[in-house]
């Protein structure tokens, strides 16, 4: 039996050739670590030696999962963001009314759309890890900060509770989005 047919059983045992006459015993656990004795020196003193196999259908499907979640996050965040922008940016008058009955005048709603369908776009484009940061990091506190405006002004211009709390989820889907980035799309270093 080889290595490889036995990482796949696991809990096997298996004799694997070496360089020269030797063989070598390998205990391969459910943990998928294998152990094995070697030669060394002229004296035949053997010594232990440990390696790890990553047992790989497991971790295949995890990053499968992985990747799906960050996909379907991103995705819905891209939508939100892509053609909530569009709709400040072209000031569709039943999106832009209720957010000047916050306060806020129509020049900087505008803006803020043109800033929310970039970081939609930021978020979809490959590589870019600086950008994405920061545009991830916008789109967080124009969320956080929505919520807070409706928290604040909501019950003098009549809101719905839900204009609060629909900005909290979309913040939590980013937040899910942000931290199952895969590598290619993260800067280097620690995670925070």
């Amino acid at each position: 039996m080889d290595v490889g047919a036995a990482v796949a059983g696991h809990n096997a045992k298996v004799n694997v050739a070496t360089a020269g006459d030797f063989m070598a015993e390998c205990h391969i656990r459910s943990s998928a670590i294998v152990t094995f004795m070697r030669p060394t020196g002229s004296k035949g003193v053997a010594t232990m030696s440990t390696a790890t196999y990553v047992d790989a259908s497991h971790v295949g499907e995890r990053t499968r999962v992985k990747a799906l979640a960050y996909w379907a996050c991103t995705g819905v965040i891209a939508f939100v963001f892509i053609s909530g922008g569009l709709a400040y940016a072209m000031a569709v008058p039943d999106v832009v009314q209720g957010v000047m009955q916050l306060g806020f005048p129509l020049y900087f709603i505008q803006l803020l759309g043109v800033w929310k369908v970039l970081g939609g776009l930021a978020a979809l484009a490959p590589g870019l890890p600086r950008l994405k940061e920061w545009a991830y990091f916008g789109m967080f506190v124009d969320l956080t900060s929505a919520s807070v405006a409706s928290a604040v002004m909501g019950a003098s211009i009549g809101a719905e509770w839900w204009h609060m709390l629909a900005p909290l989820v979309i913040a939590a889907i980013l937040v899910a989005s942000w931290a199952l980035r895969p590598a290619s799309r993260r800067l280097a270093g620690p995670l925070l």
